[in-house]
């Protein structure tokens, strides 16, 4: 990449790519795969959102503390553009491009011929944990650890198989523009096979987010400003000093996060 190439060209190049990306029949045969499942998913939305409503309102009268923010939860399935997008985006990563180093010099091959490789495709589509996806709110960051236990075993006592190994604490270890802690589930949507117990049982995999009052409105700004203005092909690139802009926000609200936590206790004693 030359050093003298600008941001809109940068992003004229990501785009024409992701156009023709869109458009191509390896593309086309993953989103398939997304398109037969989609009753599946939308099942497991459901079922989740559903057995979410129920933990949240049963907390209050099986615990002393107001553990989570009520009405505060949600349950949804990935779109089909949104879909196209995170493929898109794990290819140009697995490609190496990247703002830092390599950038493809333009929409054609040999850089094009990298996004669309049928088996790397193929394993973009089933490294994808989110195509369902929940969310819960918790009061403050004080009380995630004991949330997070809670819905764990919960969920469990609902019949989902809880991944183990697989957590993202962004709690402790924050993104740069982003705070909340991740957990992966199977959604039983179905009755166990009688000839194979649980194994025969249909169930899909979701990723559940678990997210304090602060990060969860921050969450829902940040995202639909300023992250998929940064990932979404067809944005200009996010200036730098705007990225930072984020960056320092979010580091507010994880202080304030902690000065939250401090009131509520005190209001509670």
């Amino acid at each position: 990449m030359s050093s003298g190439m600008s941001k809109k060209s940068k992003a004229d190049v990501r785009n024409a790519l992701f156009r023709q990306f869109e458009m191509h029949e390896n593309v086309a045969a993953e989103i398939g795969k997304y398109k037969d499942n989609f009753s599946r998913f939308d099942k497991a939305r459901q079922v989740l959102f559903s057995d979410l409503q129920a933990i949240v309102s049963t907390s209050r009268s099986e615990h002393p503390m107001e553990l989570f923010a009520e009405r505060r939860f949600d349950a949804r399935v990935k779109s089909e553009f949104s879909l196209t997008v995170k493929l898109f985006n794990k290819m140009w990563h697995n490609c190496g491009y990247d703002d830092q180093g390599a950038w493809p010099q333009t929409p054609t091959p040999p850089y094009f011929d990298k996004l669309i490789e049928p088996v790397e495709l193929k394993k973009a589509y089933e490294d994808i944990k989110d195509m369902v996806g929940g969310r819960v709110v918790v009061c403050c960051a004080d009380y995630m650890e004991m949330a997070i236990e809670r819905v764990k075993v919960k969920l469990k006592n609902l019949g989902y198989y809880i991944y183990k190994n697989m957590d993202k604490d962004f709690i402790r270890k924050p993104k740069r523009t982003y705070y909340g802690y991740h957990i992966f589930v199977k959604v039983p949507i179905g009755a166990a096979d009688k000839k194979n117990g649980k194994r025969g049982r249909p169930e899909v995999i979701a990723e559940l987010q678990i997210q304090t009052l602060l990060g969860n409105a921050w969450a829902v700004f940040e995202h639909d400003t300023y992250y998929k203005k940064a990932l979404t092909p067809g944005n200009q690139l996010v200036p730098e000093d705007v990225t930072r802009d984020v960056e320092l926000i979010n580091a507010g609200l994880i202080v304030n996060d902690g000065l939250l936590g401090v009131m509520i206790k005190r209001l509670n004693d």
